[in-house]
């Protein structure tokens, strides 16, 4: 963390809120000379441990600001989010309502798309639909596909092919 504060404090790679590109090279370069022979490489492991650090800003910062969400606080000592067990449990049930709203449409869509698969019958559709919704890389897959490709690929994933 120091060596990254130090980039953004140089000024010479960090402009209009962003990291100039190449700034993880000089990142790797000013841990080899703090800690030498640690072996940490710009690709993978320091842009995954910022990648991390975004989301998990992004998630503290979506708790602190986001609107219906009051209640919850900063401590500054421990750096943490403070609230209390009422606060944070109306919070995950907003948390697990959105998510199920968001599986429910997800459904919606794939069901009318495998509709439009005109020799699939209803169970297939629905059985297609139970299966790849919750699954974001193979709900990728099928939609990437063209609608020919779409009615052999349910097909084969029905079948047993893609286990």
């Amino acid at each position: 963390m120091q060596s990254l504060l130090d980039l953004y404090h140089d000024g010479r790679f960090y402009s209009d809120n962003n990291f100039r590109s190449g700034y993880l090279k000089i990142l790797q370069t000013a841990l080899d000379k703090k800690l030498p022979g640690c072996g940490i490489k710009a690709k993978p492991h320091i842009e995954s441990r910022i990648k991390t650090l975004k989301m998990k800003f992004q998630t503290i910062q979506e708790i602190l600001t986001r609107p219906n969400c009051s209640g919850f606080g900063w401590d500054l000592d421990k750096k943490i989010v403070t609230a209390k067990k009422a606060v944070w449990d109306a919070y995950i049930q907003l948390l697990e309502s959105s998510s199920r709203q968001e599986i429910n449409e997800k459904q919606v869509r794939l069901t009318n798309e495998l509709k439009k698969i005109g020799i699939l019958i209803m169970v297939e559709c629905l059985r297609t639909t139970t299966l790849i919704t919750p699954d974001n890389t193979t709900l990728n897959v099928f939609y990437s596909l063209c609608d020919e490709e779409r009615e052999a690929w349910v097909k084969l994933f029905l079948s047993g092919e893609f286990k």
